[in-house]
């Protein structure tokens, strides 16, 4: 091409009578291959891909060579190339390749060499598992060709840089047979709300890239119509992975990889941590509820303790913000906010920390407001400064989430704690707010220009910046901006009620200015409450959101028109939204999160990459879940994936970028209430996620002791469980007594400890190339810890709503007998990995009746929950405790735990069904236990091919317990029941509901519910 190019110069110029001197021929940038080899079916466009990719070449300076010869693949072959092109090939009739080609092109990938495959290249060599793992994902099926919109996450990549961020087309939508986020970096995905026939989910990469056992692999799924390669910007798309792939131009391939990232626990020896701070060392300032103000030191590599304050921990009351001073280096200046025990009020104080003592020292009280304590409420307590120095904190509505999970505005007299009216919605009180002032060197603070109402304005107060929230959780402002994001926790209604408004939303929110967001009134994107008189039970007229509305409330003590409210920035329901699917579905607890800035200047091995520049990280507590929000120029949400979908978080509570790019988290633990409510959590803790190149990823460390606690002199043997991602070897240095001196190097020394207490055996596990990682060990030594165990009933059994559930324990205790009196049972609704205790008994045996809590239905996604503890009376005292988990007699389909290739759609009947379910589909419950189980029962309905329900024991192939014909009846919600008679495994297990219709492509039948039925 383009020593024809040179000839076209060359006539033109003689016609002209321009004598041209011939120009030396430039040594190419790269050669690539494009190979378009087809065994099954021919996509037309095939031509049109090598026109495009030769064409790009003669451009951009490369060389292209085009053959379907398979005998290309060989060493000598395959040498010549930077990188070959899979141009729509096809294996559905069979291998393109033969074993021997296979063995060449892995040998040419492993040597360096690269990948590039457009739209049907992943439609090839089903059965060669390695292509699979190089190209990423196996083409599944597709709807046909329609208008879409692609979400273009990577603003950075060569291959999607010069895409407009929402890329309006038209595709054939592939549908994979798995999703390959978390294993790919992916650049670009469907907007699954902008066409239909996927099947998928909510999360529909399209275009990613991958460094990939030493070379490297980009694919696009993009590509079916011939036209396509004719269009600019698709044109950039393939040329910058072609580029990309033959290692001509840079590009970061790991952003959403989650072996890129390395999660490291700071400190697990926190009890219920709840917000925190970086300073410019690295050092982590972080609260707990009980009043602690704790520093994690990393050239230490543990925490101490900087400050105690008088808290009161009662419900949501306890320390709730903390947030550094702009000029921390200077002033050591720290900001708290929290619930003193001796006051019913909020405070925001200000104390000092001493750089000698490490200890803070000189409380300076800033603001005080009110703060009711006679009910279980919201108190907020994000704080942020912005570059102004002015000083943001969010504030709960404090008052009780009552009312059937709908606007809490209960204007009866003695109600106020049930009436947000006169709290979000009053004008002239702090709480659901946040507050903007300018703290003053002095210990006092001015108000900054700018809030919601000015200074002097009748029944206001001049601190208000946000009001018409309910609870605020965790503020960060964007240091770019200026503006602020947050996330408001929502309340419980299920659905939308026309004589009481919508359904519960949480949301993530942004606001740029002064503002009113609506609570009471409004939620979401401005959806109106009614009003209601809660003396008469008769509903009055929607709020007047948009015009601002009115707050009539003998609550209120402020304005009676409001400022207009503000629509969420980012909402999300119960139930898997429409606006937002990626969210997924079940509990809610919305926390907000920082944006990160990339610094291409910033000297760190782990910082956070260029993909996740302007990305606002936000997470869910309940759904133990983090996510990124792409956003436009303007700040509007334009996409939103998750983050480390296969990492896992537990209840993150906290985020903050630290200095050095990192991205550090707080983790509730796993129960619900923590030690504020009675149940610690003993797996809570700071942690640092950093992002890594292969190679460069620190040990993962881990050890356990055998036996943990015990009477002096107690012997004990220590386990090294430390993994290297890299895989390289370790190295140990133990410190049993925690004086700084390596006691063993050993990987599973033993220790003798013969003083009484409770002591903190520290591992550092340390790679060849230095990189190390702690962790501590705990073992208490003058008391041996007890051991109960739930007998019955077993984890997953079976339970009725109403009916009582005998229970029975073993209580045991090494170093005396037990006291069957003093067992703890604690009876629960389990909701979306929270669990709301409603009884409790003491005793080694009992029953527990499970009633369902305020706002919940059968219908909702419900377990009931046994926890059983004892604790001993022996120096230091030590707890043990069991839990078991049982499911109700009827679950909602849509409610199970697992599935692979199904959908939940919505049911014309109210809530949900799961749907678009294929042979070989499935989904999984845990944990189930079919003791006094003889069958399941499902509500099922097909509009064609139908097909059978196995239900199986352990895993989708796993052994079968029973099985159900499902008829066609003539409609997708034209309802039918089926019964599988079933025979107990004997154990607790996860149980899968497998589809099975092996002479059948398409669709066989949808699930509404499955029911346990008792044996007969």
């Amino acid at each position: 091409m383009r020593n024809r190019r040179r000839v076209i110069a060359l006539v033109a110029a003689l016609v002209l009578g321009i004598v041209v001197a011939p120009a030396a021929a430039a040594a190419p940038r790269f050669t690539v291959l494009v190979f378009s080899k087809v065994n099954g079916f021919h996509h037309d466009s095939i031509p049109a891909g090598r026109r495009a990719v030769t064409e790009l070449g003669a451009e951009h300076g490369f060389d292209v060579v085009v053959s379907d010869d398979a005998a290309l693949f060989t060493d000598t072959g395959l040498a010549r190339f930077d990188a070959v092109v899979f141009n729509n090939t096809n294996g559905r009739d069979g291998a393109i390749l033969d074993a021997n080609q296979r063995a060449a092109f892995e040998r040419y990938i492993r040597a360096g060499g690269g990948y590039a495959g457009i739209h049907a290249a992943s439609g090839t060599e089903y059965d060669w598992a390695w292509y699979g793992r190089l190209m990423g994902a196996f083409f599944d099926r597709h709807p046909a060709s329609q208008p879409l919109k692609v979400q273009v996450d990577d603003r950075a990549h060569p291959s999607t840089r010069r895409l407009p961020q929402v890329w309006e087309r038209t595709e054939e939508p592939y549908d994979f047979r798995a999703n390959p986020r978390g294993s790919v970096h992916v650049l670009a995905s469907y907007d699954t709300r902008s066409y239909t026939g996927h099947t998928m989910g909510a999360d529909h990469p399209i275009a990613w890239c991958q460094d990939f056992e030493g070379g490297r692999s980009w694919y696009t799924g993009l590509g079916h119509d011939a036209a396509t390669y004719d269009d600019p910007a698709f044109r950039s798309h393939i040329l910058g992975g072609i580029e990309w792939a033959a290692g001509a131009v840079p590009g970061d391939c790991g952003a959403t990889e989650d072996d890129r990232y390395v999660k490291t626990l700071l400190d697990g020896d926190t009890d219920d941590p709840l917000a925190m701070e970086i300073d410019n060392s690295g050092r982590v300032f972080y609260l707990q509820r009980g009043g602690q103000l704790n520093v994690y030191d990393p050239s230490k590599g543990y925490s101490h303790e900087a400050g105690r304050f008088d808290a009161f921990v009662l419900h949501t009351h306890g320390m709730h913000g903390l947030v550094l001073d702009p000029h921390f280096e200077d002033n050591g200046y720290i900001y708290v906010y929290y619930s003193p025990r001796t006051k019913n009020v909020n405070r925001l104080s200000r104390v000092t920390f001493d750089e000698f003592t490490n200890t803070v020292r000189g409380e300076k009280v800033l603001l005080e407001f009110f703060s009711q304590r006679e009910i279980n409420a919201h108190e907020g307590g994000g704080m942020a400064f912005d570059s102004e120095g002015n000083l943001y904190l969010s504030t709960g509505d404090n008052v009780d989430p009552c009312c059937a999970g709908f606007a809490p505005i209960d204007e009866r007299a003695g109600r106020q704690n049930q009436d947000a009216q006169g709290t979000s919605a009053n004008t002239n009180d702090l709480r659901g707010k946040i507050i903007r002032i300018h703290p003053e060197p002095d210990g006092t603070y001015t108000i900054p220009e700018g809030n919601l109402f000015p200074p002097g304005t009748d029944r206001t107060r001049p601190e208000i910046w946000v009001m018409g929230l309910r609870n605020p959780y965790r503020l960060h402002v964007d240091p770019a901006t200026g503006w602020v994001y947050w996330g408001e926790v929502g309340p419980d209604a299920q659905n939308d009620d026309p004589l009481r408004g919508p359904m519960g939303y949480d949301e993530f929110n942004v606001a740029k200015e002064a503002g009113n967001f609506g609570w009471p009134m409004c939620i979401g994107d401005n959806r109106a409450y009614v009003e209601y008189d809660f003396t008469t039970g008769r509903s009055g007229q929607p709020y007047d959101c948009a015009g601002g509305p009115a707050n009539d409330s003998p609550n209120n003590t402020g304005l009676a028109e409001l400022p207009p409210a503000q629509p969420s920035w980012l909402a999300y329901p119960y139930r898997v939204s429409d606006e937002w699917p990626e969210m997924g579905n079940g509990g809610r607890l919305a926390v907000g999160g920082p944006t990160y800035h990339y610094d291409p200047e910033l000297e760190s091995e782990t910082k956070f990459p260029e993909y996740y520049d302007g990305t606002t990280i936000v997470a869910d507590w309940t759904r133990n879940a983090m996510f990124e929000v792409k956003q436009d120029e303007a700040g509007n949400a334009v996409s939103l994936n998750r983050f480390l979908p296969r990492g896992g978080f537990l209840r993150p509570i906290d985020m903050e970028f630290g200095p050095d790019g990192s991205l550090y988290v707080i983790e509730w633990g796993t129960n619900y209430g923590g030690s504020g409510r009675g149940d610690p959590n003993w797996d809570s803790g700071i942690h640092r996620i950093d992002y890594v190149r292969p190679g460069e990823r620190a040990p993962i460390a881990k050890a356990t002791a055998n036996p943990s606690s015990g009477k002096a002199p107690l012997t004990v043997r220590f386990t090294d469980s430390s993994t290297d991602p890299d895989g390289h070897a370790l190295t140990h240095e133990w410190d049993f007594d925690g004086n700084g001196t390596i006691d063993s190097r050993a990987a599973d020394p033993v220790h003798t400890f013969t003083a009484n207490g409770t002591h903190l055996a520290r591992l550092i596990v340390t790679d060849p190339t230095g990189r190390r990682e702690p962790v501590n060990v705990k073992v208490t030594v003058g008391n041996t810890a007890p051991k109960v165990k739930i007998q019955s009933p077993r984890d997953g059994e079976i339970f009725d709503w109403g009916v009582p559930i005998p229970y029975r324990l073993r209580a045991t205790d090494p170093d005396g007998g037990v006291d069957c009196a003093e067992p703890l049972t604690k009876g629960g609704v389990g909701h979306a990995r929270q669990v709301h205790a409603v009884s409790r008994n003491r005793g080694c045996a009992g029953e527990l009746v499970p009633s369902i809590v305020e706002g919940h239905t059968v219908d909702d996604d419900l377990t009931y929950v046994l926890d059983a503890s004892y604790t001993d009376r022996g120096r230091p005292r030590l707890t043990d405790r069991d839990r078991v988990t049982l499911q109700p007699r009827r679950k909602e389909a849509e409610h199970h735990d697992r599935s692979s290739g199904v959908r939940i759609v919505r049911n014309s009947a109210g809530g949900g069904l799961v749907s678009g379910v294929s042979h070989g589909d499935w989904v999984s419950v845990t944990p189930v236990n079919l003791r006094n189980v003889g069958s399941l029962r499902f509500r099922v309905a097909s509009s064609a091919n139908g097909g059978t329900i196995e239900v199986r024991f352990g895993a989708q192939d796993g052994p079968l317990l029973g099985s159900a014909a499902v008829p066609v009846t003539g409609g997708g919600q034209t309802w039918t029941e089926v019964t599988a008679p079933v025979v107990d495994p004997g154990s607790t297990h996860e149980l899968f509901l497998v589809a099975r219709n092996p002479g059948v492509t398409g669709d066989l039948f949808n699930v509404d519910w499955f029911e346990f039925g008792p044996e007969v």
